[in-house]
């Protein structure tokens, strides 16, 4: 007898697992010692979540909109669940429109609770914010939560950089010299 145990690809379940096989005959079996078979795996749960980020247009006029792009992709071996980034805009951008490919994103705290993603899935975070301030301005995503053990942790956050530039603020002033010539 043959027995065949298949684990999901993206199964996330607590290792080890035990497969334990048992045959059993109308015959007389002389030898029972035999009759049973157990073969233990330890599935790797790990989940390498990792972020990007990027901004466009990245120089604007204070006033002016500009709009972040965070990318989550899980690069495996088993799906990410519970996965949830935090991407709070900083002082000097004001929110206009959040746009999650999957879940959903909440202004107040900046969480996009993503939920499950499978092994190679993405899933898309679209920010558009106006820029209020003159300056460089940071903001940031990181992973705040996931159930799997994550085996590289220096891809777990990004960055990206808008540069707002002071709208000119230009004046004249006409001033006759005889009001009636």
């Amino acid at each position: 007898v043959t027995a065949t145990f298949t684990v999901p690809h993206d199964y996330s379940g607590p290792p080890p697992i035990a497969n334990v096989t048992d045959v059993s005959s109308t015959t007389v079996d002389t030898n029972t010692t035999n009759n049973t078979a157990t073969v233990e795996t330890t599935l790797n749960r790990d989940a390498d979540v990792a972020i990007s980020k990027s901004v466009s247009p990245a120089a604007v006029l204070v006033g002016q909109p500009t709009t972040f792009t965070v990318v989550v992709t899980n690069h495996g071996p088993a799906r990410a669940t519970g996965l949830v980034v935090q991407d709070l805009l900083p002082a000097g951008l004001s929110l206009v429109l959040a746009s999650p490919s999957q879940g959903s994103y909440a202004e107040a705290t900046g969480a996009w609770t993503i939920g499950t993603l499978l092994t190679t899935e993405s899933a898309t975070l679209t920010l558009t914010a106006t820029v209020t301030v003159a300056g460089a301005i940071t903001n940031r995503a990181l992973v705040v939560a996931r159930d799997q053990p994550d085996p590289v942790a220096s891809n777990n956050s990004a960055a990206a950089i808008v540069n707002g530039a002071a709208n000119a603020d230009v004046g004249v002033t006409k001033i006759a010299d005889r009001p009636a010539p």
